[in-house]
């Protein structure tokens, strides 16, 4: 719906200028004079997800993690497009002026270009985290070293966590079953659950031990 209304947008607001009009009229012969620049093109651009919609989801904060790595993949399909472009096209082989802009990358040394170079920022997020598993999983994990911080945080509740195993595990011996598991109660998790089964063969329970619940 939102790409038919931009759609329609368009055709509302015509090119007036004669220049702009002259130089749409070239990128058309430009690809018609191109064949595998148009099919190359017309591939790329099927490929690609709603970037307009999708980013203006992001910036509203209504973007979701898939639709988030999409936004990611998209800007690296078109950083790989732009790429493979420079290197098997000479710029003057493109009469269209406009044309020319938006298939060159914007460099210190040609800033009227309109095409951004995303490589260091696309290899950066990349580096960040894995987007397939985070496309499966729903959840953002940075990369081991990415942060440290993080990591620093992740082996403390990693240590935590490994702490509460050997706990329970020291509890079934205790109690000599294999019942006793943790559950949460409110807000209090890794509370042991003991059957009252198991409980009342056990007169020696533990001094750190207390009813919470039955």
């Amino acid at each position: 719906k939102q790409w038919y209304q931009r759609r329609v947008r368009g055709l509302l607001s015509p090119l007036s200028r004669i220049e702009l009009i002259e130089d749409r009229l070239k990128a058309i012969d430009d690809f018609n004079a191109n064949p595998e620049f148009l099919d190359t093109t017309t591939i790329f651009l099927g490929s690609l997800p709603d970037l307009e919609r999708l980013l203006s989801r992001l910036h509203s904060g209504g973007c979701a993690l898939t639709q988030f790595i999409k936004v990611l993949e998209g800007f690296e399909a078109a950083q790989t497009f732009i790429s493979q472009l420079s290197q098997s096209m000479e710029a003057p082989e493109l009469t269209s002026r406009q044309l020319k802009l938006i298939t060159t990358f914007c460099t210190p040394d040609n800033e009227d270009a309109l095409f951004p170079d995303l490589e260091s920022e696309i290899s950066d997020m990349r580096a960040a985290f894995d987007w397939d598993n985070s496309k499966k999983s729903g959840v953002i994990e940075p990369r081991r070293g990415y942060i440290i911080e993080y990591d620093k945080e992740k082996d403390r509740l990693d240590q935590i966590d490994s702490e509460l195993d050997n706990y329970l595990e020291q509890a079934k011996k205790h109690f000599k079953s294999t019942d006793i598991k943790y559950v949460k109660l409110g807000k209090e998790s890794h509370q042991i659950e003991v059957p009252m089964k198991v409980a009342n063969l056990n007169k020696n329970i533990p001094k750190e031990y207390y009813i919470s619940s039955q």
